[in-house]
């Protein structure tokens, strides 16, 4: 059974279209060792990395591979539509949190479930990774009320924040439902209910990793991977890690996308267009990629876009090809991965992402809570979020009645067969 973190602890991985404690911040601090200082430009970001890496280098809370610097300026080169606006809040000349946004054009969606009713263009405003970074020493609540006094005075207009996991443990979630920022002319909306979130600690082996679960879990474990083997010619699992494997790696992912579940639901996307190819190119050459490919007589059967970076492995993104459901190359697939974690350039902590899935429960053992937040001036965008939570807690409230009822497998298989 998943562990709880205590406290806040965690270490934090985003799409333009989404919707799907009270603590209180001391009062401003009037002394003049306080610094606010807002990025931009790419050549501001250029300028302040030497140090902002020395602050990553201290762990602060929050930080993820997504909020590097040279990967912003990457992201940044990509995103000709997204205007850089990352505030820099430093005391006595020492960093002391770095709120890593951008503004770019989205849509704000009213949906049910899978199914988009309708939707709005707005003005985004987006951490690159989940959320702001802490230093282990910060005023946290006072480092909030300088952020958002500066996002209401200055930098490019937006029309709503998304942050897309918030931990409920941590200050910047007590900090959003506080009156501080109702002060600062805010607004915190949470259209889904929170939802737990996984993490594992990677410690041991991999036979001690698996001796906690039942015995028949392990043999339905050890049965799917020897089907797969055997019965598939062939059958061989690769690790992404080197620039040169990129190409041939994201055109056996768009492969296996256009024939998974979440193509039919979402609809298809090519994945290996020339700017993804890029970009996971230049993260190759970082040292950062670590993904993942099955394949069997040179027929992709599942991949797992994963990352490493400063000891944290991010499990990104994952499908399987729908020919091969019975054998369940998904399942096969993440076995392999951790075996590989487990046993060679080992991260301390896998980070599953947001959401609370099935597989993600029987491999972690660690967890949070953690949900989406939106933070908007009173505005009409408010109403369309009072009316998707609305919306949330009805599916919700179906959802449970279909699980007590045995059908929710029926409906899942529906809705993800809905195209």
């Amino acid at each position: 059974m998943a562990e709880r973190n205590a406290g806040y602890r965690h270490s934090n991985p985003p799409r333009s279209e989404v919707v799907g404690l009270g603590l209180s911040a001391s009062a401003p601090d009037s002394s003049r060792d306080w610094e606010v200082t807002t990025l931009r430009t790419p050549d501001q970001l250029r300028e302040i990395t030497p140090e902002w890496n020395l602050f990553l280098d201290t762990r602060p809370a929050g930080h993820s591979m997504f909020d590097d610097p040279e990967r912003i300026s990457r992201v940044l080169e990509e995103m000709p539509d997204g205007a850089l606006n990352t505030v820099v809040i430093r005391r006595a000349g020492r960093i002391q949190c770095i709120a890593p946004l951008f503004v770019l054009p989205g849509r704000l969606a009213l949906s049910v479930s899978v199914w988009k009713l309708i939707s709005f263009p707005v003005r985004m405003l987006r951490p690159f990774g989940r959320g702001f970074l802490f230093a282990h020493d910060a005023d946290i609540p006072q480092c909030l009320s300088r952020v958002f006094r500066e996002l209401r005075d200055g930098g490019p207009a937006f029309d709503v924040m998304f942050v897309e996991t918030v931990d409920t443990s941590s200050p910047f979630w007590a900090y959003c439902r506080s009156p501080s920022l109702r002060r600062a002319g805010y607004r915190c909306m949470t259209p889904l209910a929170p939802q737990t979130c996984h993490l594992l600690s990677v410690e041991g082996t991999i036979e001690e990793f698996l001796a906690p679960k039942s015995k028949k879990s392990r043999h339905e474990f050890d049965r799917r991977r020897r089907k797969v083997f055997r019965e598939l010619p062939g059958t061989r699992f690769e690790r992404i890690t080197e620039f040169g494997q990129v190409k041939k790696f994201l055109d056996q992912v768009d492969v296996v996308y256009a024939d998974s579940w979440q193509a039919r639901t979402f609809g298809y996307r090519p994945r290996n267009t020339e700017r993804e190819c890029t970009m996971l190119e230049w993260v190759a050459r970082k040292g950062w990629l670590r993904s993942y490919l099955l394949t069997c007589s040179q027929q992709p059967l599942s991949y797992h876009i994963a990352y490493q970076y400063r000891g944290i492995c991010y499990l990104s993104e994952k499908a399987f090809a729908s020919a091969y459901a019975s054998y369940d190359p998904g399942l096969v697939e993440t076995l392999l991965i951790f075996e590989d974690l487990f046993k060679e350039n080992s991260p301390h902590t896998v980070d599953f992402g947001f959401g609370d899935l099935d597989f993600k429960r029987r491999f972690s053992n660690r967890s949070y809570e953690g949900c989406p937040v939106y933070v908007l001036r009173p505005n009409r965008y408010m109403l369309l979020l009072h009316a998707q939570r609305f919306i949330n807690s009805v599916c919700e409230k179906i959802r449970s009645a279909l699980i007590a009822t045995r059908l929710d497998r029926v409906v899942r298989r529906l809705v993800k067969h809905k195209a």
